[in-house]
């Protein structure tokens, strides 16, 4: 065999797996046009997966990424969330890193709207004074039912003394 039949022979086995793949390839953009599209699809398991629509990461490694468990609360996220990035600020540490723990950030934050349907997250200092006022509304309440039960008893003892 000479060495021109063997370059025509390559050149052809060539051509005919590039025209291969290309036919495929249309036939599966052909396929997938007529499904659906498939950004929908993989939007929709990423959804399903615990990844955020907008920083594109799972909820487990942004836990990771903040250094937090899955109980943490809203202040216990803001805190890491400042220290690490801070701590890689463009002239200190990594924008890489600083990356990670912006996204990480956007993903706890999506995660804890949904939770919390729109509500801002309570800290801790927030649940106290609710629990103080919740405290505080029961004294209430049982004082006024002390009163009506005192008023109650005047108002027995005047009509005994009215009817004697």
């Amino acid at each position: 065999m000479s060495f021109g039949r063997v370059i025509a022979y390559v050149v052809m086995s060539a051509t005919q797996a590039v025209a291969k793949a290309f036919t495929l390839a249309l036939r599966e953009g052909a396929k997938n046009a007529k499904e659906g599209a498939p950004a929908a699809k993989n939007a929709a398991s990423a959804a399903a997966a615990g990844v955020s629509k907008r920083s594109g990461m799972a909820l487990e490694e942004a836990q990771k990424v903040l250094n937090i468990t899955e109980s943490a609360s809203y202040a216990d996220i803001q805190k890491n969330y400042q220290h690490l990035f801070l701590a890689n600020e463009k002239a200190k540490g990594s924008f890489y890193l600083q990356s990670k723990v912006y996204r990480a950030g956007q993903t706890l934050e999506d995660a804890w709207t949904d939770k919390f349907e729109g509500q801002v997250p309570l800290d801790e200092s927030v649940k106290e004074a609710v629990e103080e006022l919740k405290k505080q509304l029961a004294e209430a309440e049982e004082a006024e039912r002390l009163k009506k039960e005192e008023l109650q008893k005047k108002r027995e003892e005047q009509s005994k003394n009215k009817d004697k």
